[in-house]
């Protein structure tokens, strides 16, 4: 039932990236899907999980919900053409099936880039979490550790890169089942693989286990999570509550031991997600005491919830006089959702060929619920290895939840060994709402052919370097002939 359980959640929250809107779904008693009713905090049945596939409408076709008017410069497009979610497969193995506390976790394997374009800055995340014995439908697993396998990578398109990655387990770990599972993201905003702020929608996994006996100390109990009167599900639909209200998040901090242990808690409260330092909106960090076999209730509330995504992030870490090799950390991530709020961003900004000719940039924007934002301007410039502007796309008007895409065609005579987007966001006083830089340099992509070739010349180039080509003729004779003649000259006079 989990892994029936885990396929429409994965189906469900992919649907969430591409269109945002449907976060509306998550209602307080039940959700209606294709005329089937679910219940947030049950997994649905085998014969619903049919239903919902054969009742599912087929996809439309794709139609751009920009204004045309509102377009000074480029086209408008379909970014699905070149941006597919899951084009860049992990395929890591650790080096055994079983370790013990205080081991080294050994992973190796290949990054592999589908796409027909190179991707730069591409981060590879993983989340270590234990699956939870006897666990409810609201969670399956306890989230142990977040850590980086990888950054700054560069993968050639069509192309892989090896990588390599040591994990310390820690002495403290508890025996059970685990889980690591992969996340690709780029400049630390755009998902490739898996949604790193969700704990069932991943690139891929590794499943181990880990000996010994030691048991849960101190951990935050994902299984009672309430957001305001929801349950808070990890693996499975986000709550919903109304805009410009308060929103309460609750969890237990639970101490399993016979001693009373202290923790230092770290909250982070951001908007969509926590990849970005521009993206916290509030951290508090206090020293907690819990008591001997007992708990303290750790609430977290957004005062006025006025965005369309909160993601509050909470992490505990044993303190005091335990050594930093024995402390435990246990984090919970509790993302939730309005029924309001306007949030554009960039989905994806990128070049579908590099290098090469007939290239097109594509900058791919939606609003982060499903209304409409008026008066927002995009603009992206590319700019060549020496900051000339060789192609611009320029838009401003309306924005939905819907993913669209505006163009920028590059000059089709020539390739490029450097190139450099830049994406700007803005709305209609004039504030950056979203930005990003996308240097492209055909020097690091490993197998790149990165010669400039001229293809062709217009008529009117041709022309003008004909025309200088004979002044540079007519002045070196000129030269020549004026030398010669003043030398004549003083040999008739020396004579």
């Amino acid at each position: 039932m989990k892994k029936q359980f885990y396929r429409l959640c994965s189906l469900v929250l992919v649907g969430l990236i591409v269109f945002p809107y449907g976060v509306i779904l998550a209602q307080d008693n039940s959700v209606d899907l294709y005329g089937i009713e679910l219940t947030p905090g049950t997994a649905p049945t085998e014969e619903q999980i049919k239903q919902i596939q054969k009742s599912a409408p087929p996809t439309p076709a794709y139609m751009s919900r920009l204004n045309s008017r509102g377009l000074n410069e480029g086209s408008l497009g379909d970014c699905s053409t070149v941006y597919t979610f899951g084009n860049v497969k992990i395929n890591l193995a650790q080096d055994q099936p079983q370790y013990e506390p205080g081991d080294i976790i050994g992973l190796s394997g290949t990054i592999n880039n589908d796409n027909s374009y190179p991707l730069n800055d591409v981060t590879i995340a993983a989340r270590l979490v234990k699956n939870i014995p006897n666990s409810n439908e609201q969670a399956f697993t306890t989230t142990i550790d977040e850590f980086i396998i990888a950054e700054d990578l560069i993968l050639p398109a069509k192309g892989s890169v090896d990588v390599k990655k040591t994990y310390d387990l820690g002495v403290a770990a508890p025996q059970g089942e685990y889980q690591l599972l992969f996340f690709a993201y780029q400049y630390d905003r755009f998902a490739l693989s898996g949604l790193e702020f969700s704990d069932d929608v991943f690139a891929y996994r590794v499943v181990f286990n880990v000996g010994g006996s030691n048991q849960e100390q101190v951990y935050l109990d994902q299984t009672r999570t309430m957001v305001n009167d929801q349950k808070n599900i990890n693996h499975g639909f986000l709550t919903t509550h109304k805009s410009n209200e308060p929103v309460r998040v609750r969890i237990p901090l639970k101490n399993n031991t016979n001693q009373e242990q202290r923790m230092t808690l770290t909250s982070q409260i951001y908007s969509w997600d926590a990849l970005r330092p521009e993206q916290l909106l509030k951290e508090e960090k206090e020293d907690i005491t819990i008591p001997a076999n007992g708990e303290v209730m750790i609430t977290r509330t957004v005062e006025k919830a006025e965005l369309p995504i909160y993601y509050v992030k909470l992490s505990a870490t044993q303190s005091g006089d335990i050594p930093l090799s024995q402390r435990y950390e246990t984090i919970s991530n509790i993302r939730f959702a309005t029924d309001m709020g306007k949030l554009p961003r960039f989905n994806w900004v990128g070049i579908n060929q590099f290098p090469g000719t007939g290239s097109q940039v594509f900058t791919c924007v939606h609003n982060t619920s499903g209304l409409i934002v008026n008066d927002i301007k995009v603009e992206t410039k590319v700019l060549d290895e020496n900051g000339k502007q060789i192609a611009r796309s320029l838009y401003n008007g309306v924005i939905s939840g819907q993913i669209d895409g505006i163009i920028a065609d590059l000059p089709k005579n020539r390739s490029y060994n450097n190139l450099t987007i830049i994406a700007t966001m803005s709305d209609g006083s004039g504030k950056v709402i979203d930005e990003v830089t996308i240097p492209y340099n055909c020097s690091d992509i490993p197998g790149a052919t990165c010669e400039v070739t001229v293809l062709s010349q217009s008529p009117e180039r041709v022309i003008l370097g004909s025309v200088g080509l004979i002044l540079i003729v007519i002045l070196v004779g000129w030269g020549v002939y004026y030398v010669q003649k003043r030398g004549r000259i003083r040999l008739a006079k020396k004579k």
